[in-house]
């Protein structure tokens, strides 16, 4: 009985970290989508055309 409540502990731990890990990625993700929309905004594209290209 008690090898089966282990087991069955070490499947939910498993189940958890996966979650936690899978959690930290879309944080790291969503991060970084902010941060390339931030400096989309600081730093706008000229219009094609405005170059200095003569």
């Amino acid at each position: 009985m008690a090898g089966r409540v282990a087991k069955a502990h070490i499947e939910q731990r498993g189940a958890t970290e996966r979650t936690a890990i899978e959690q930290r990625g879309e944080t790291q993700r969503a991060a970084i989508a902010a941060g390339v929309e931030r400096e989309r905004i600081r730093r706008p594209r000229l219009p094609a055309g405005d170059g200095d290209a003569s």
